[in-house]
């Protein structure tokens, strides 16, 4: 498959002026973990920085159905 110069160009222009801020948060983390941050973090940066678009994204909260507990104590 092969994409056209027009395509290709479009793609450059839009991507050149976007800054992608990804959270990403432990394995006991939740969807609430960072509560406002990513919202408020976007706005100071899409205010302060001109000429660029901010998008934040809040990874998803993975999943854990038990955790390992280590005694590395040695007692």
């Amino acid at each position: 498959m092969t994409s056209s110069p027009t395509n290709e160009s479009t793609l450059a222009e839009s991507s050149s002026n976007l800054l992608l801020v990804i959270f990403i948060h432990g394995f006991k983390g939740s969807d609430n973990t960072f509560k406002e941050f990513p919202k408020r973090l976007q706005h100071i940066l899409s205010e302060g920085i001109d000429d660029i678009r901010v998008e934040s994204i809040v990874f998803p909260a993975y999943e854990v159905s038990h955790y390992w507990v280590f005694d590395i104590s040695g007692t």
